[in-house]
Order: structure tokens, then sequence, then C-alpha cells
């Protein structure tokens, strides 16, 4: 491992940063309490990417690793793994986590933004999407040890915890067992009627099925080796956004036992200090058209298919829409009746079941992950019976 003087500026910055920007005003959780960014920078979805801009990224892949940071952030999640997940702290310890793994990159190149991976778009068949090619991330593992053996990290070696091919084991054989739908997501921002109920579905749904069906790596708990981790949680952090501009209330909404002004694990800094993006040390936006323009998930086609249906089943998974005229135009919402083009209404596929060794590993609720896949379920069941064909 190789972290010498830049791991040494890296950490004296963190703590500067602790003491000056990170902790100022804890005392004061406003919206208003920390400066605004005199810039920001933009998180695009991966799949955006152009030739070029993935081989820049698997060059810096490339100097983080030969430089020991893809260790130190493996080991750093898994020293304090029973402490940042199935509570409040998992969404502010990760927004903070993935933004110094973004910001170490930044000191290779001042250009790059950690770019996020919209799981939900691929539900219905992940092994398929664009991501698990060879041009971008690899497939499956192979061999006995289920090496990854393609992709910018194929074949790469990893020595925490101990010396090991970064691996892949996918959860369907050479497939992966389908994930939550965009409907599904963006339904659980509109009904969730707290953060931590928000923050406890999406940690046991969207977050857990992607960790699992990509398995190998991914599924323990020095996850961090593989840069599909860091995909993942800018995606999941971009939901957690959303549900804070959802509605005002949300903004700075922290519940579940916690409060505001604790600290967060490994970073001794105040929650408040990440909540916001483009205040205080949270300088970067996310590229999602919909999310800036309208704040959805999902795009306007979907919109009007679910807008269309029952208002019965709009107000039981839509409340939002529900609540609110629509921004889709009246053209697309005349046109879109929720079925196919033949006429016959698809149906979505149902989530994977919860894995019992991920739930284990991770002090879950098993009857919990459960009544979450079949509230799931039951949304899909009911979406379909109204009428909506899966347009995905």
């Amino acid at each position: 491992m190789k972290i010498s003087a830049i791991y040494v500026s890296f950490m004296l910055g963190l703590t500067v940063l602790g003491q000056n920007n990170f902790g100022a005003n804890q005392s004061q959780p406003d919206i208003n309490s920390l400066p605004r960014c005199s810039s920001v920078y933009t998180r695009r979805d991966i799949k955006t990417f152009s030739d070029g801009e993935m081989s820049n990224l698997s060059r810096l892949l490339g100097i983080m690793r030969d430089n020991g940071w893809f260790t130190w952030f493996a080991r750093v999640h898994t020293e304090n793994f029973n402490t940042i997940h199935g509570r409040s702290m998992f969404m502010p310890f990760h927004r903070i986590f993935i933004h110094d793994f973004e910001r170490i990159m930044r000191t290779y190149d001042s250009n790059f933004a950690l770019p996020y991976y919209n799981s939900p778009q691929d539900f219905s068949n992940p092994s398929g999407s664009s991501l698990f090619s060879s041009r971008m991330f690899g497939g499956n593992g192979s061999g006995p040890n289920r090496c990854l053996a393609d992709g910018i990290q194929g074949g790469w070696m990893i020595n925490y915890p101990s010396n090991q091919c970064l691996n892949r084991a996918f959860n369907a054989g050479n497939s992966i067992q389908p994930w939550y739908n965009p409907p599904y997501i963006e339904s659980l921002v509109q009904r969730s009627r707290s953060f931590d109920e928000f923050r406890s579905e999406l940690e046991y749904s969207q977050h857990g099925s992607v960790h699992t069906g990509i398995g190998g790596t991914m599924e323990a708990m020095e996850s961090p080796n593989d840069f599909f981790f860091f995909l993942h949680h800018s995606y999941i952090d971009l939901v957690w956004w959303r549900f804070q501009t959802a509605n005002p209330a949300n903004m700075m909404s922290y519940n579940g036992g916690s409060s505001i002004n604790d600290r967060i694990i490994n970073y001794n800094i105040p929650v408040s200090d990440v909540m916001q993006l483009g205040y205080g040390p949270m300088c970067y936006q996310y590229d999602s058209s919909q999310l800036r323009k309208s704040g959805k998930l999902i795009d306007n086609k979907v919109e009007a298919g679910l807008r269309n249906l029952n208002p019965t089943i709009v107000s039981k998974y839509f409340p939002l829409f529900a609540q609110s005229e629509s921004t889709v135009s009246k053209n697309m919402l005349s046109n879109s009746s929720g079925t196919s083009t033949n006429g016959t209404i698809l149906k979505m596929a149902y989530p994977n079941e919860p894995d019992p060794m991920w739930i284990k590993m991770h002090g879950y609720n098993m009857e919990t992950a459960i009544k979450v896949r079949n509230n799931a379920i039951s949304m899909i069941d009911d979406l379909h019976a109204a009428g909506f064909s899966n347009p995905y």
C-alpha cells in the first residue's frame, strides 16, 4: 500500500475542515447556517460517459489503487460497519464517505465528479446492462475464486482484508435477479412520512438488492474495493436528495432516535453539515434533468401513465401526484393509456427475495426485509391490475 504524502495532506485537510468549515454553526442546524458554495460540480449518469471519459476513469482508478485509497476506504467501511447500517447514520455517513472518495479523485483530476448508476432503470434484467460490459465495469466473476477478468477493474488484486482478487458472483448464476423498479423508488419518496421510514425502506430495498445481485466483493463488508460501490451509493444519495427536496419539511429531517447534531461516525462532524447540497462542503449537484426540472425520478411518459390510473391507486402510491397539477403535457397525458402498443398490459418483474446472509451480516430484521419486498410486490400487482404496463 502506498499512502504517503497525499494521505497525510488529505487527513490534515479533513482535520482543518472539521474544525472550520464542516463544523461551522453546528448548534444551528438551519438550511442557511452554512455558506453557499461559490461553485458546484455535476455528478452525471455513468451511462453518459464517452469512451474517452471511461479511459480517463480507468486511469484515475488505477492511481487510487496504486496509492492505497481503495484499501483505505474498504478498511474504514469495514471497521465502522455495524454503526453505519440499519440506522439513521446510514445516509449521512455514506454521503460524506463517497464525497471523500470523490474529493481525493479530484486531486488527480480537478474536473472529476463521481458518476452514479441509475440501477432501477435496469431492474428487469440487470446483467444485461451496458455497465457489465468489457468497455465499462466487466461482468460476472469466473473460476473457483470468481475473479473479475474484464472491465476497467478486470484482473485487480485487493489487499484488504487479505490478498485476493476482486471478485463477482451474480446471484442467479450468470445473470442477476430483478431489482426494484423506478416507479417503486419514486413511490417510496412520495409516501414516506419521515426520514427514517424513507431511509429504512431504501436501505432494505434497492440498496441491498444491488449489493447482493452483483455479489462477490460487492456483497462483503469491504465492498468499497469495487468501484460499483461508489456508483451505487452515488445513486442512493441522489434518491435521498430527491426525498429532501420533495417537501420543504424533509430538507433537514433526521429522526429515528437520532439528532441532526449527532457527529458522523469516523469524521466527527455534525450531520447538519452534510444535509444540503450546494452548501458547506457539499459542493455538487446531480445532472438528472427530470430531477432538476421537476423533482422526479421517473420520466414524463411514465408519470403520465401513472397519473392516468384510478385516483385511489395514485393517492395510495403517489400522493404528491394526487395532490399536485401535472407538469406533463396534456397531449402526453391523453395519449398515455398505460398499455403497450399492441394493447398488452405488461407486468413489472418482482424484486429478488432478501438474502439471509446479507440480512444477518447487517443485523437487519428479516421480517422487515420481507415486508419491504411484499410492499413492492403489492404495488406491482396493483399497478398492473389498474392497467399500468411495464414501460422499461
